[in-house]
């Protein structure tokens, strides 16, 4: 399917904008169309993949000339995707961390707030959250969120958990089970390294 929407077609509606290949240099955009450019050219996964990477090498001590090595440095990286989350009230607009290194989810409590949801009582121990070590879970709440730009959506339970810097996180068991290695060959290839 093509047309004014595909992503493929989205370097001819911004002018200034050119597609880049790996290891080339970002094209970036002249201001009146910075807001333009960042809300297409990052709504699909693949072009935030390629961002991602963009920015990883620019900022990388050591610079990859091999390009069969240049994929290594992203076994150390998380993965970040804007998410329309929702719940009977409320539908927003978030970001969601994929942590390959982490085997909970987590909604920050900022998020919690704004779906304006019930919270489900947790009993339990402590969790590892995410730049946070361990933290006691406020409570749990089950919600439906998609990838922005797409249909298919996922219900998944997260603990909340206060004072974490991101909206959401999704970890490793929720992301096999919510098959996303269908969404990204990026995620695919993280999974298969983990």
């Amino acid at each position: 399917m093509s047309g004014p929407d595909d992503p493929a077609h989205l370097h001819d509606q911004h002018p200034g904008m050119r597609k880049h290949q790996a290891g080339d240099p970002i094209d970036l955009p002249s201001e009146r169309h910075q807001d333009a450019w960042a809300s297409h050219e990052l709504q699909c996964p693949e072009k935030r993949a390629q961002f991602t990477k963009a920015l990883d090498s620019i900022f990388s001590v050591k610079e990859h000339r091999d390009t069969s090595h240049s994929d290594e440095h992203l076994d150390k990286c998380d993965f970040v995707y804007d998410v329309g989350a929702s719940s009977l009230k409320n539908d927003f607009q978030c970001r969601m961390v994929l942590s390959f290194r982490m085997d909970v989810n987590i909604m920050s409590e900022v998020t919690h707030r704004r779906l304006n949801i019930a919270l489900q009582p947790y009993y339990g121990n402590t969790i590892p959250a995410l730049g946070c070590g361990d933290r006691k879970p406020l409570g749990t709440v089950d919600i439906e969120w998609a990838f922005c730009g797409r249909m298919k959506r996922y219900r998944t339970t997260f603990y909340v958990v206060a004072d974490v810097e991101y909206d959401l996180l999704l970890g490793l068991p929720s992301m096999w089970q919510h098959e996303l290695y269908r969404v990204d060959s990026e995620i695919l290839k993280r999974l298969n390294a983990s």
